[in-house]
């Protein structure tokens, strides 16, 4: 009977144990299938029913399909995970990049800013003199009080940017850590 089975394509290898497992295991499934059809069609099959052949060939082959879906299900996850870890790493240059840029252009804009009101103190400085000298200290000291709020004004904007920045950065992460669970 081996020889049969050999020339039809089925082999006694010790991977096709593992089947012939899973096939003794499925015997009591198929004592459920036969006393299902008695009761309900009235209608008697034995172990040799094509039927039943059908039946197992079926639980094969959807064990086999079982098993590469379980394959193929874990190349995607492994492809899912190295797709989010590349996304991850291209968002954080990019974070990284704003963030730079943003503090270039507020330092820049501090810097035109004190340059700007120093030469205006200095043109009203040297355009008055005598009693209004007085006054100009007064603006002078207003301006320099003003600069100084519109530098403190304009380092929060910044604190809060990169505050901003770095939680849009957390909350892209944290979506993408819970995209890949």
């Amino acid at each position: 009977m081996s020889k049969g089975l050999l020339s039809r394509g089925i082999d006694r290898s010790p991977a096709n144990q593992a089947t012939k497992v899973k096939t003794d295991r499925s015997d009591d499934g198929m004592e459920a299938i036969i006393r299902a059809v008695a009761v309900k069609h009235g209608i008697a099959l034995g172990n040799n029913d094509p039927i039943l052949v059908l039946q197992t060939i079926n639980g094969l082959l959807m064990d086999e399909f079982a098993s590469k879906q379980e394959v193929l299900i874990h190349e995607f996850h492994v492809n899912l995970e190295a797709a989010a870890d590349l996304w991850s790493k291209n968002m954080e240059s990019k974070a990284k990049a704003i963030l730079g840029s943003m503090e270039n252009s507020h330092r820049h804009l501090v810097g035109e800013l004190i340059e700007q009101q120093i030469e205006n103190l200095v043109m009203e400085i040297a355009d008055k003199s005598g009693n209004i000298a007085m006054e100009q200290q007064l603006r002078a000291s207003k301006n320099l009080r003003s600069l100084n709020s519109q530098l403190k004004t304009m380092r929060s904007m910044l604190y809060v940017n990169f505050a901003a920045s770095i939680m849009a950065l957390v909350s892209a992460i944290v979506m993408l850590w819970l995209f890949i669970k």
